[in-house]
């Protein structure tokens, strides 16, 4: 399928979604979101087995095109879309240069892992223009990221951090050089896609549950998450290739 707003890169199991509006800093529109959309249906019924999101070495994504009309229903179909990005079924890593501010930020935040460049520019700057970011997930993910008092600074100024700063605040995983940011994820992506698919995708909801139920409730949703994968042909393969020291050979995903 032929996109105006995203490019799509598949190499053996990674897949890579490019931000794609140069002319607008790849900022948001509702296009975008559409397309997104449909993308994120592709990968997630074919062998794809990691993602990674990125833009350009000027910017990843500068949030919402704020030249478009921002109407209510968009802001519930993006939400819909963060959602889908935090809870996604396989592995999400965003490869960050230049900005990152926003509704991009946002996107960020709902990917598993995050590498940026050093000087990448990450933050939520709605508030510099009399509004809140929209995204519901950042109020909620943020703080867990980096901790109530950072998270506050980063919603109440509006100011922009640095990829290094970010990562001294535990906002990204790793940062690089611009021109090593992309190489790195995919590296990353890699080592993920070696994993087996059922357990990453186990301990992805075992997360989201420890966050979202009660402790007895979310130790209850890990138990049967380890029961169901005890039988699978993966767990049985994962402990005869430990005993021959051997690398397994996963049967699914």
């Amino acid at each position: 399928m032929t996109y105006k707003t995203l490019l799509y890169q598949k190499k053996n199991s990674t897949g890579i979604v490019i931000f794609n509006r140069p002319e607008r800093l790849n900022a948001i529109n509702d296009r975008l979101l559409d397309e997104l959309n449909r993308l994120l249906d592709d990968i997630e019924s074919d062998d794809t087995r990691v993602v990674i999101f990125t833009g350009s070495e000027k910017s990843f994504c500068a949030g919402f095109d704020l030249k478009e009309t921002m109407a209510p229903q968009i802001s519930q179909k993006y939400n819909k879309l963060l959602n889908r990005i935090e809870s996604f079924g396989k592995p999400t890593i965003a490869a960050i240069s230049g900005y990152a501010l926003g509704g991009g930020c946002e996107i960020a935040l709902c990917c598993d892992f995050r590498v940026a460049s050093e000087t990448a520019s990450i933050g939520l700057p709605e508030v510099k223009v009399g509004i809140i970011p929209s995204g519901g997930v950042a109020y909620r993910l943020l703080p867990r990221i980096i901790g109530l008092g950072r998270a506050k600074e980063m919603f109440y100024l509006g100011e922009p951090i640095s990829g290094i700063e970010a990562s001294n605040a535990g906002l990204v995983n790793e940062v690089f050089p611009q021109n090593k940011v992309l190489d790195e994820a995919k590296k990353l992506a890699k080592i993920l896609a070696d994993r087996p698919a059922l357990s990453i995708k186990s301990i992805k909801d075992c997360i989201q549950a420890g966050v979202q139920l009660e402790s007895a409730d979310a130790a209850n949703f890990v138990m049967n998450a380890a029961n169901l994968l005890r039988p699978t042909e993966d767990y049985e393969e994962g402990r005869k290739a430990f005993r021959e020291k051997r690398k397994p050979i996963w049967k699914t995903g």
